[in-house]
């Protein structure tokens, strides 16, 4: 199923959909388009392109345990990325996403997220969490729009912790997801 995001860009609908083995050059593609900050931000290393192993990891999630998203646009091919991947127990699972530098302010990480998050949902995952760099003020700011507990971690001063239980009562979280996911079916039924 493909979802198409909310928030127009030129007139264009990224398409938020589960990455295909063939998006494999398009994604080093996204990645190499991608700012020297934005690589460092989502990997926490200078990177230029992904190294052959990453990249098949993304394109093969391991079904049950792994999933990963994309955000397309027709004239842009992909501009967003967001992955999880589930913890050894199952019951929660790491996070992580990117947009394209030309797509930061638009609301296209906001709806990566949330299509990732009931993604986790659907795979029966009941916490996502994400160590993010402390200075990284974006992530940090949509993790606390979505209701995240962001905190410093211990170990490593430079990263702060963000989490959030995905069992809990319906809550206001709830209730944007299922906002969001209703105008991704209407955008994508009225295309």
């Amino acid at each position: 199923m493909q979802l198409k995001s909310e928030v127009a860009h030129n007139a264009e609908f990224p398409v938020i959909r589960p990455i295909q083995p063939a998006d494999g050059s398009g994604l080093q593609q996204f990645i190499r388009g991608l700012s020297l900050a934005s690589r460092y931000s989502r990997f926490m290393m200078a990177i230029r392109e992904l190294p052959d192993d990453m990249l098949g990891r993304f394109v093969h999630p391991q079904t049950g345990r792994e999933a990963t998203l994309v955000a397309s646009s027709p004239s842009a091919d992909i501009v967003g990325l967001a992955q999880y991947v589930a913890d050894e127990t199952g019951d929660g699972c790491e996070v992580a996403i990117v947009v394209d530098d030309a797509w930061h302010r638009q609301g296209l990480g906001t709806d990566l997220l949330t299509a990732l998050v009931l993604a986790a949902r659907g795979s029966g995952i009941g916490q996502v969490h994400a160590d993010v760099l402390a200075d990284n003020h974006a992530m940090r700011a949509l993790a606390h729009k979505l209701g995240c507990e962001v905190r410093t971690n211990a170990q490593a001063p430079y990263l702060v912790q963000i989490s959030r239980t995905l069992e809990s009562p319906y809550t206001a979280w709830d209730e944007q997801l299922m906002h969001r996911a209703a105008a991704w079916v209407s955008a994508y039924a009225h295309a």
